[in-house]
């Protein structure tokens, strides 16, 4: 099983709490950050600003925030731009980021965010 932890986004003053899912040592959010092509650097700041405002409670348009459908209590959240997505979950105090992909494989990517969900909320039970 996975060594889950999680620490603050970087960066982000709100209301609520920005947080970042890490895996086995690696942070979900900078990782994909730093491997993020420099074409997608300036959507990538935006997804940041997204998740700002949303901790702070601003509403978002659709076209950059979406409550995902879950078939547990666990609320999913799908933050995205033309070509990236950042998916996150609510906890007690603000929303844990756990999974970042693309549109062109946003199917595949849900997949692995509620897989990864999954394993983390597991993890807390035992």
């Amino acid at each position: 099983m996975p060594k889950f932890a999680v620490r603050d986004i970087e960066g982000i003053q709100s209301k609520e709490r920005g947080l970042e899912l890490i895996i086995d040592g690696i942070g979900q959010l900078s990782e994909f950050e730093s491997e993020l092509e420099e074409c997608y650097k300036s959507e990538f700041a935006k997804i940041l600003g997204f998740i700002e405002s949303s901790l702070d409670r601003k509403l978002l348009p659709a076209t950059k925030f979406k409550i995902l459908k879950s078939k547990d209590n666990c609320k999913e959240y799908e933050f995205k731009t033309k070509h990236l997505r950042v998916y996150a979950i609510k906890t007690i105090d603000g929303k844990l980021i756990c999974f970042c992909g693309f549109k062109n494989s946003q199917s595949r990517d849900i997949n692995k965010f509620r897989a990864i969900k999954k394993r983390y909320l597991e993890s807390l039970l035992s």
